[in-house]
């Protein structure tokens, strides 16, 4: 006989039994996170989606429900897309800021932004910015700043 078994890791395994033994046919590993989900964020235009979990951000195409891209990260608690859809911001566990550059799949930059973990993230209503709400009980307004290239890319500053 055989069964399928779909782990907690998002393994799936078939083993074959035969009487008290059991044997592994085969592995398939899914494209989804190790781990708990914790956020998603939605691009403005819908085309695609970010989702945080303990060590991973990914990136995602709605449409079609595929994995685009997978960064290592810090334990993510929630993201957002910056105006544009070129970069995001993910509120991290530890406090931090991670500044993700989308097309480039990479995680370019990170702010020591709280003493506690960043619970919340929200787009100032005119695109100049957002604000951050942490464990620590403060709530800061970050302002994007344009910096040219070579400089170390696109970074929020801290106006609190």
């Amino acid at each position: 006989a055989k069964v399928a078994l779909s782990l907690h890791n998002n393994t799936l395994e078939v083993h074959e039994l035969t009487g008290r033994d059991s044997s592994s046919v085969s592995q398939v590993d899914l494209p989804g996170h190790r781990h708990d989900i914790r956020s998603l964020a939605l691009s403005s235009d819908d085309t695609m989606l970010l989702s945080t979990s303990h060590t991973q951000v990914k990136l995602w195409n709605p449409r079609s429900g595929a994995c685009l891209r997978t960064l290592a990260s810090d334990y993510g608690l929630c993201a957002m897309f910056t105006p544009g859809n070129r970069h995001a911001v993910v509120g991290t566990k530890t406090g931090g800021l991670h500044l993700i550059d989308i097309g480039a799949a990479t995680l370019y930059h990170t702010e020591e932004a709280h003493d506690g973990a960043v619970w919340s993230l929200a787009a100032l209503k005119d695109d100049s910015g957002f604000v951050s709400g942490s464990a620590d009980h403060t709530v800061k307004f970050w302002e994007y700043e344009l910096v040219q290239e070579g400089e170390g890319g696109e970074e929020p500053s801290n106006e609190a």
